[in-house]
C-alpha cells in the first residue's frame, strides 16, 4: 500500500521520530521513555510510566466485572450531579436568591 501522506511529512517522521519495538507508538528522538516503559537509551523495558501515579477517582478496569462497576458509578455520579443542575434550575426559575 503506497504512502498517502505528503513526502514533507514522511521525511519529518523519519527523521526525528522513532516507533517503539514494543507497542508501536510513534515518539519524538527526544523521549528517553515510551509509555509502555520501553526505554529507548537502554533498549530494555521498566515500568509503565503511569505505575505507582494511579488517579485517585480513575477505576481499574481489567475484567467486565471490574467495567460493570465502573459504568454503575459512573451513573450514579451522573445522576447525582443531575439532581443538583434540577435544584439549581428550580432556584433560578422561581427567583431565589437567599438560600443560605
Amino acid at each position: 500500500m503506497p504512502d498517502d501522506r505528503p513526502t514533507w511529512a514522511a521525511e519529518y517522521i523519519r527523521q526525528y521520530c522513532e516507533k517503539c519495538p514494543v507497542c508501536r507508538s510513534v515518539w519524538s528522538k527526544t523521549v528517553k521513555h515510551c509509555s509502555c516503559g520501553y526505554d529507548f537509551q537502554t533498549q530494555t523495558m521498566g515500568p509503565p510510566s503511569g505505575a505507582g501515579s494511579r488517579n485517585w477517582r480513575w477505576p481499574e478496569i481489567t475484567d467486565s466485572e471490574s467495567a460493570a462497576a465502573a459504568g454503575r458509578e459512573g451513573a450514579a455520579v451522573a445522576f447525582a450531579i443531575a439532581g443538583i443542575t434540577a435544584v439549581f434550575a428550580v432556584l433560578a426559575f422561581f427567583d431565589v436568591t437567599n438560600v443560605v
